[in-house]
């Protein structure tokens, strides 16, 4: 930059007559002084505060080696990082300084207007920056080079004062600026130590209650299954490499708590199994690990040797101490009489798994069962077989605890349409071990062992949530509808009723939509008894159907006498259906059921002709793999229920093709 036009002894209207030769900055350019404001640029200078105590000769000197430029509002005057080089004064409009431009964490610094500085320590020397300077409005700058300005302090003792006056001034300002905040981060960052220590006495005490309710049974706060499977695992291994000497295990089962249960409510159940949790803690003491594995059962793990006949006695005395009376209170009508079998494990070395051991206690619990409740057996490979039948019922109850049964929904087809009216529910069990187990294996057992009351509840429940969520999407069709298989156990169990009825009331689904399927086998049951059973129940809105129908104990009278809405064709008899066969059973079973005016669903439909059939016969409904397979809820509901979809049927089969 270079000053012309200057001519000695003009005084402080040296400035009036200057112009500064254009400087490049950043591809813009700043241009001279006009004599027509120099009055104002000089007033604007000399208000800055680092120039506001000079005298109008020095200011004059610094105004001759400046230069000037209007900028757009918005306009960026120097980014954070780049090199300082100038000092700027505004002389109109204003000037923002950012911190992080346009960036995440955007931060406004200050805003400096008319007669205010920015940038003053670029005349020390060209550190990077601090933020980005943006004219906030169409603004009007004075821009002072870092090498002008030294330039003119060589000659001016008064200018260099001022500066370091200025800077120093400056400087002790954001020191203690600095300092404020300084102090403030230390508050802060001790507020922060303080809560996170807070946090993590917290998390440790939050995770000690974790540990606890992952390891303890919540009702008898005894250590559960898992926390057993654990300490037997630890004593298992040391057993092999010959670090601990031998342990036995006692498996405790309470007979026929289902009755309990059934009798008095869960909640009276519930504080039996607290009551037992207590007596057998005063009976074993501190010399074995107690745990409740489950419902039922429980089993208590001791270290060292011990001889059959010891374990027999030591068994005997526990199961007595079970036996005595509980109190009426529990009931609140008189006392309740337990027994229980205990399975006793004399473990041995060369154990590979804990399931081997525990399957062992459990063999041992159904060989003393088969002897009469409330007897204790020890553990005998050639005595107490296999276990099939109790080892199947142990997995059960352990697979509703750990929800490996699953759903799946089968649909059942309006012929004349084929339209989805409605599914049956129909329940899987993946063992985690064995596979998929059939249901014709499991429910016999479900139903001698009492479990078919719980699997029941379990599969109403879930069953009436997704119908809730379907009835959603058909958007509130009370003509579609789910159906239950019910056995002769649930219906006829004194609490039945009240279950179903809560269980409807719970879900918000329409009584109407629930239908209740009932295999033929229990028209044996005591007729009037049932018919009561089942009008109650139809009371509540509740439709039912007969399953199997033609297979198994048939009484047309007594048929007649039942609330029954539904029959459903045995597939046996679909399956061997012909045309103009006289022996063929289901024209006669359609004719029966819509003299009764029921409707009737053939079940096992496979062919289209078998649907040109039961269509000429007056069958209305149809089921089996020709519509679709049993599929999961979430199949049900994006292939068959969707709102693209609607209600219809996908199965390569159309009217023409079925006419």
């Amino acid at each position: 930059m270079r000053a012309t036009g200057m001519a000695p002894g003009r005084g402080k209207n040296m400035a009036l007559s200057l112009c500064v030769e254009y400087l490049p900055m950043g591809g813009s350019r700043w241009g001279g002084m006009q004599d027509d404001n120099m009055g104002d640029i000089l007033a604007a200078v000399r208000r800055a505060p680092i120039f506001s105590s000079l005298p109008d000769e020095d200011i004059d000197r610094i105004i001759a080696v400046c230069a000037r430029k209007k900028l757009d509002a918005d306009e960026i005057i120097f980014s954070e990082g780049d090199k300082g080089d100038s000092l700027y004064i505004v002389l109109a409009g204003a000037v923002t300084i950012w911190k992080q431009y346009r960036q995440e964490g955007e931060q406004l610094l200050t805003v400096c207007a008319a007669g205010e500085s920015f940038g003053e320590l670029a005349m020390i020397d060209d550190a990077p920056r601090s933020g980005t300077a943006v004219a906030r409005v169409p603004t009007d700058l004075l821009r002072l080079e870092r090498k002008e300005f030294h330039r003119v302090i060589r000659n001016s003792v008064n200018i260099s004062l001022a500066m370091m006056r200025h800077l120093s001034r400056f400087i002790r300002e954001r020191t203690s600026d600095l300092s404020e905040e300084m102090k403030k981060r230390e508050q802060d960052l001790e507020e922060v130590s303080a809560e996170l220590e807070t946090a993590k006495e917290e998390k440790e005490s939050t995770e000690k209650q974790l540990r606890f309710m992952i390891t303890r049974d919540r009702l008898t706060s005894l250590p559960n299954r898992i926390s057993f499977i654990e300490r037997l695992q630890y004593l298992i291994e040391k057993t092999k490499d010959g670090a601990l000497g031998r342990f036995y295990i006692f498996s405790v089962n309470i007979d026929r708590f289902t009755v309990i249960n059934e009798s008095f409510g869960h909640p009276a159940g519930d504080q039996v199994l607290a009551a037992v949790g207590v007596r057998l803690r005063e009976a074993v003491g501190s010399r074995a690990m107690l745990a409740r594995m489950g419902g039922n059962e429980f089993a208590a793990l001791f270290r060292g040797k011990i001889t059959p006949e010891t374990a027999l006695r030591e068994a005997e005395r526990i199961r007595g101490a079970l036996q005595a009376p509980y109190p009426s209170r529990i009931t609140g009508t008189e006392e309740i009489l337990l027994t229980a079998t205990i399975g006793i494990i004399l473990g041995r070395p060369g154990y590979q798994a804990v399931t081997d051991c525990l399957r062992e206690g459990d063999m041992a619990v159904h060989a003393a069962r088969e002897t009469g409740p409330g007897q204790c057996r020890i553990y005998d490979p050639a005595s107490c077989g296999t276990g099939r039948p109790y080892l199947l019922e142990s997995d059960l109850r352990k697979g509703l605890a750990r929800k490996e049964l699953r759903l799946q929904f089968q649909p059942i087809v309006r012929l004349d349409r084929l339209e989805i009216v409605g599914f049956e529910t129909l329940v899987r069990w993946r063992h985690p071990v064995k596979g998929l187990i059939s249901p014709g294996e499991f429910i016999p057992v479900a139903e001698e062992s009492g479990l078919i009351h719980d699997l029941g509840r379990w599969v109403l429940r879930r069953a009436l949530y997704r119908l809730k969520k379907w009835l959603s999407i058909l958007e509130g069709d009370r003509s579609f509808f789910l159906t239950v298989n019910v056995s002769a156990a649930q219906l006829t169990a004194p609490y039945f009723i009240d279950a179903v009825a809560e269980i409807i009331g719970e879900s918000g689904v329409p009584a109407s939509c629930l239908k209740l399927e009932l295999t033929e086998s229990i028209l044996m049951e005591d007729i009037d008894t049932l018919a009561d059973i089942l009008q109650r129940i139809r009371n509540i809105g509740i439709r039912f159907a007969i399953d199997d129908f033609g297979t198994g104990y048939s009484s047309l009278a007594y048929l007649h006498r039942l609330p029954i809405d539904v029959l459903k064709i045995d597939q046996s008899f679909v399956k061997r259906m012909k045309d103009n066969d006289q022996r063929d059973l289901v024209p006669v079973i359609i004719s029966i059921g819509r003299n009764m005016e029921m409707d009737i669903v053939a079940e096992g439909v496979e062919t289209p002709d078998q649907i040109r059939l039961l269509r000429r016969h007056g069958c209305g409904f149809g089921q089996g793999f020709l519509f679709s397979r049993p599929m999961y809820a979430s199949d049900v509901t994006y292939r068959m229920l969707s709102p693209s979809s609607g209600m219809r049927i996908f199965s390569g089969c159309d009217h023409n093709s079925l006419a």
